[in-house]
């Protein structure tokens, strides 16, 4: 649902300004749709449940956010929560909640079974993966230590059969460009297609968004500044690499798994093995995993940038509080909806908090 009701009236369809430095092989620059129904984002979206990490929320405390620390958050989470996996519950009861109207239903797969679980659904749709879909299959490393706490690459996965009837239209929704197309199709004519995003996390450039004029109508000029900060361009080298390595390994062999090297006349004439052949690679085919946050974030009086209180109320306007993803002071480490919510939980405490009745006094 979330490729179909791209490009329609269903979304707000807004680009980022082109850039020489990131989405170069997209049309018209990395394409922004903004959910227009009710609820927006959330109700357009791959329905992944991701929270981020405990180092987020804490770093949001830090940064002059009270009652935004990790310890803090966590009820709220909980709150929405319904999750169906009863070993999770018993092992791990104090950080998931049941009951709540967010259904999550985490898939437990040994390592050396994993492969065997992604060829069946990808051949079959079978398997523990084919009751939730490949979107859902999201993997989390650090690239620098395998003993560090905290990722710095995520990795999203779409699959795609031989053959799939539309895959041309679903292709078509990035609005690549024509020659980039043109190879990913053929190769879908002979063969499945595994598509893996690798999602740079806390990604070190910031970009900005205004007004275009001051017609409503005109959309805003998005200035993402994607890869401007090169530290996220040698993160995301590495994050490739990391997945490039596993395809040596003997489970990806045995499902005669095997890399397509897309065509970019540019790169191609650079060594293949190098970092700036895939500098040059990243440069093209980067794009947003739609996460745009922080555009009216929350944060101490003193934060020039920062245009709410940790309360959510706009400064200097009465009676009005933001409650989306806008409001986070950082990007979280992972998809932005089940973060969303918990602001949502956490708004609606405020806003109850402040209106609460006052309790009568009696006088003796």
């Amino acid at each position: 649902m979330l490729m179909h009701m791209m490009n329609t009236s269903h979304v707000w369809n807004y680009y980022a300004e082109k850039s020489p430095l990131a989405s170069k092989g997209y049309k018209k620059g990395s394409y922004w749709p903004r959910g227009k129904m009710l609820g927006g984002c959330s109700s357009n979206n791959a329905m992944i449940y991701v929270r981020g990490n405990s180092r987020d929320y804490d770093r949001w405390e830090e940064l002059g956010n009270p009652t935004w620390s990790w310890k803090d958050v966590l009820p709220y989470f909980k709150k929405s929560e319904d999750n169906g996996a009863y070993h999770i519950q018993e092992e791990k009861g104090a950080f998931h909640g049941v009951g709540g109207p967010l259904k999550s239903r985490p898939i437990t797969v040994k390592v050396d079974e994993l492969m065997d679980s992604i060829y069946s659904y990808f051949r079959y749709g079978m398997g523990p993966i084919g009751s939730i879909g490949s979107t859902d299959l999201v993997g989390f490393v650090n690239t620098q230590s395998q003993a560090a706490r905290f990722p710095d690459i995520q990795y999203h996965h779409f699959v795609y059969k031989a053959k799939t009837p539309d895959f041309a239209t679903i292709l078509g929704k990035f609005e690549m460009e024509d020659y980039i197309n043109a190879q990913l199709i053929e190769l879908n004519k002979k063969a499945e297609i595994l598509i893996v995003f690798v999602t740079l996390l806390n990604p070190k450039s910031n970009g900005n968004i205004k007004l275009r004029s001051a017609n409503p109508y005109d959309p805003p000029v998005i200035n993402a500044n994607y890869l401007e900060d090169h530290r996220d361009v040698a993160t995301l080298i590495r994050g490739i690499r990391y997945f490039r390595r596993m395809l040596t390994t003997q489970n990806f062999k045995d499902h005669e798994m095997e890399e397509f090297k897309i065509g970019i006349p540019e790169c191609d004439k650079l060594d293949f093995e190098s970092d700036s052949y895939w500098e040059c690679y990243v440069r093209y085919m980067s794009t947003t995993i739609y996460h745009p946050v922080g555009t009216a974030k929350m944060g101490p009086a003193e934060d020039p940038s920062a245009v709410l209180d940790s309360t959510l109320k706009l400064r200097g306007v009465d009676g009005l509080r933001v409650v989306d993803a806008s409001i986070m002071p950082n990007i979280v480490s992972g998809n932005t909806n089940a973060p969303t919510i918990m602001i949502g939980e956490k708004a609606s405490d405020f806003i109850k908090e402040q209106y609460k009745p006052i309790p009568k006094k009696t006088e003796l």
